[in-house]
């Protein structure tokens, strides 16, 4: 029924993580060098700012204040899906070389199998991970903005440890979510760049060809 289906169909847009390859280099793109990152400037601001959070309140300031930038980003992947979706080559829908890339999806059926990923369907997912993940991101950074200083004030009448916990937590998931749409930006211009013009297609050794 279209209710029991609903939620799948809102969540689509993340069966981009669930992407398997034999290298597992989609697992370090989409989550390991994301958390390492993160982890790496939130351990930084910890080590020189204790864990008063002033950094880390700053950094997240500094970020929200780049967001009107930032909300371009959702219609400029939208419009590459769009491209993607409709771009007559026919080397697009041929398996991608060395087969090793799959994803679980359902299929016109409603049933859920793995299949193999074409460059198109790999761009498709990715894209439309992109532009669902970076409206989180902007609508996200657009709250803390807003209810930020109101947040802050009723954790620091509830007790200050959530004071001193609740900012490098923050910034610790916007640099994950930034760093995973960075990554994955970076690795969908290569295939839009590099490999969709080219007229060979190499045996690659990983698989992320």
């Amino acid at each position: 029924s279209l209710m029991s289906a609903l939620p799948h169909r809102l969540a689509s847009p993340w069966v981009y993580l669930a992407i398997r390859d034999r290298a597992a280099q989609q697992w370090k793109l989409n989550w390991l060098l994301p958390l390492a990152f993160s982890a790496a400037v939130c351990a930084i601001l910890c080590a020189f700012d204790g864990l008063a959070g002033t950094l880390s309140i700053a950094l997240l300031k500094c970020l929200a204040s780049c967001n009107p930038q930032l909300f371009f980003f959702p219609g400029f992947f939208l419009t590459a899906l769009a491209a993607v979706a409709v771009f007559e080559k026919k080397s697009l829908d041929m398996p991608m070389p060395g087969g090793s890339m799959t994803v679980s999806i359902r299929g016109t059926d409603g049933v859920r199998r793995e299949r193999v990923l074409t460059r198109r369907l790999f761009l498709s997912l990715a894209l439309s991970f992109l532009t669902a993940q970076s409206l989180l991101l902007c609508l996200g950074l657009h709250l803390i903005s807003c209810f930020g200083p109101a947040v802050m004030r009723a954790f620091a009448e509830s007790g200050p440890w959530l004071v001193r916990l609740a900012p490098p937590i923050g910034l610790f998931v916007v640099l994950a979510a930034f760093a995973q749409i960075l990554l994955n930006m970076l690795l969908c211009l290569y295939y839009l760049g590099e490999r969709l013009p080219s007229h060979f297609d190499p045996v690659p050794d990983s698989g992320m060809d």
